[in-house]
């Protein structure tokens, strides 16, 4: 496992999915008629072969100085590669392609950010539901949402 892995404690007991962020993370914006949403979006290659995929939950984006951030993935992005980036070897079928809340990083963060990891009961079928206190937390993050895009057509 990789040394900046094992700085941040990650374990390897195979209990974490443990992705390797390809590129740089892309700030991107979604427009929803009126409504509009930014997010980082993230291409991971997971470390060990494993049947998961990241599907939402909370995870943490692990920094070049080993510091670990939690975050939240919004969505799932379904990627269909090109032949050259198959045979290139860009894409491989257990790539993850998803993002993350905007608010959860800075802009410096994101470009340090190296692998991104996630315990594996957080994916799929297994995660838990959320507490009140992430419902009152993502609730917050929607109002802010919804307070800056009327603030855009005020303006």
């Amino acid at each position: 496992m990789d040394e900046l892995l094992k700085k941040a404690n990650i374990p390897d007991d195979h209990s974490m999915y443990i992705g390797k962020i390809i590129g740089e993370l892309y700030l991107g914006r979604t427009q929803f008629r009126d409504f509009a949403i930014t997010d980082y979006s993230l291409h991971t290659r997971p470390l060990w072969n494993c049947k998961y995929k990241v599907t939402g939950g909370k995870g943490e984006l692990v920094l070049d100085s080993a510091e670990r951030i939690p975050v939240h993935v919004m969505a799932v992005e379904q990627i269909i590669p090109t032949l050259y980036a198959i045979e290139s070897g860009k894409h491989k079928p257990s790539d993850g392609y998803f993002s993350v809340r905007d608010i959860d990083i800075t802009p410096e963060q994101a470009k340090r950010a190296r692998y991104f990891v996630q315990p594996l009961a957080e994916m799929g079928d297994n995660r838990a539901p959320l507490s009140p206190e992430e419902q009152a937390e993502w609730a917050s993050y929607f109002r802010q949402l919804i307070q800056a895009n009327t603030r855009d057509k005020t303006a």
